[in-house]
């Protein structure tokens, strides 16, 4: 319990910190990282039917709309655990969507965006692209606890995609079970490194804190407090499927992800929607907003 208690103690003061630099990022376990060899050739898939397109604009496209979107994804394991990359696939099919989407991952547990420049599978795989956009999530506390080498790496892996001709598409990560105060500070740290790239934000946290408001007893958490149960991975998937689309994740239901029930993915797919157009709609406000 001491132990409990003075770990807890840690991620507050962490939470209070998001101007501090220099710490080191902690290791978290999860899945077995994915190398970035050379990506594997793109599923030549036909497109899902056509529908009428909803809400915020989807992310860029190539000239022919049947071609994939293609993404990336460089991050830890809260992008590896319960595949959720692969989960954002199926559920493109499922609600049937205007293109097919094919997906990468680079991940290796418990690094940072730093650590993921280091290494270079990440930059190499950016190189040998094509991709549509670079999904990137730093470790979970170093936005909070480190911002500076978050917006160093941004930068540089900004730079990177640009000259790729993709668009960086940051994976704004959510706050640990019992401090929940991190996450606007994770939610600021992401916003202000997609700023500096011209950059877009997937905002899982934002929609994880709406969704633990509205139905606390639905456990986005793993037992660790850390990793995300299957319902956390699934909003994260819906979250980023409506950033990608323009859409909510309608139909998505019927693919009985875990032991959820349909009414329960469905109104996870809700709160993912509301949180993207909302998210969307403030940051039209922002840059249509007059300067000082």
């Amino acid at each position: 319990m001491t132990r409990r208690l003075a770990h807890n103690a840690a991620l507050v003061a962490l939470a209070l910190c998001l101007g501090c630099t220099g710490a080191a990022p902690a290791q978290s376990g999860g899945a077995v990282a994915n190398p970035a060899a050379k990506p594997p050739p793109l599923p030549a898939t036909p497109p899902a039917a056509e529908r009428p397109g909803q809400g915020p604009p989807a992310s860029p496209t190539t000239a022919n709309e049947k071609d994939p979107l293609r993404v990336l994804f460089v991050g830890n394991s809260y992008t590896m655990s319960h595949d959720l990359p692969g989960l954002v696939e199926q559920i493109a099919v499922a609600a049937a969507s205007p293109r097919p989407l094919a997906t990468h991952t680079v991940g290796f547990p418990g690094y940072s965006l730093e650590q993921h420049w280091e290494r270079g599978d990440a930059l190499l795989a950016i190189q040998q692209g094509p991709w549509d956009l670079v999904v990137l999530q730093d470790h979970s506390l170093q936005t909070i606890s480190a911002p500076g080498a978050l917006f160093e790496a941004a930068r540089s892996f900004g730079a990177a995609i640009n000259s790729a001709g993709a668009q960086a598409l940051f994976f704004v990560t959510w706050a640990r079970r019992d401090v929940p105060s991190m996450q606007d500070g994770i939610t600021l740290a992401y916003s202000r490194a997609a700023a500096q790239v011209g950059g877009r934000l997937a905002p899982v946290g934002p929609a994880w804190q709406r969704s633990l408001a509205k139905r606390p007893a639905l456990a986005l958490h793993d037992d660790d407090g850390s990793h995300p149960s299957p319902a956390g991975t699934y909003l994260a998937a819906c979250v980023f499927y409506s950033t990608l689309f323009g859409r909510p994740a309608d139909g998505a239901e019927g693919l009985g992800f875990g032991e959820l029930s349909q009414g329960q993915l469905a109104s996870l797919q809700t709160t993912a929607w509301a949180v993207v157009v909302a998210r969307a709609s403030a940051s039209g406000a922002e840059q249509q907003a007059p300067g000082p």
